[in-house]
């Protein structure tokens, strides 16, 4: 925390003796109105997500006595509008059904 309150004096030209206040769900300025209208709105999900760019992940996972999964994901607004899974597992239907479930779901 100090080293994060120095580099934040550093940036911005602030005195470095100013206390540094840690905030909880008992703080005064988090009890605050205008404090729990700005986490409200920063804390809703199409906030943080919905309005991300169209961007695509790939994620690699083995799991033992199942197979390798490598998932493809296609996402625009934070929803998976595609999913493409490639496995060497002996149970091609758990892939498929796999792969239907993630589509349309949030990221």
């Amino acid at each position: 925390c100090e080293a994060l309150a120095k580099r934040f004096c550093e940036m911005y030209g602030a005195d470095p003796a100013t206390p540094v206040t840690l905030l909880d769900e008992e703080s005064e300025i988090a009890k605050s109105e205008g404090f729990k209208k700005w986490r409200e709105t920063y804390a809703d999900w199409n906030w943080r997500f919905g309005r991300t760019p169209e961007f695509s992940h790939v994620l690699e996972e083995r799991i033992e006595g199942v197979g390798l999964f490598e998932v493809h994901m296609q996402v625009q607004s934070g929803v998976i509008t595609k999913c493409v899974i490639f496995s060497d597992s002996l149970f091609p239907d758990v892939v498929t059904k796999l792969q239907e479930a993630l589509a349309t779901k949030n990221y």
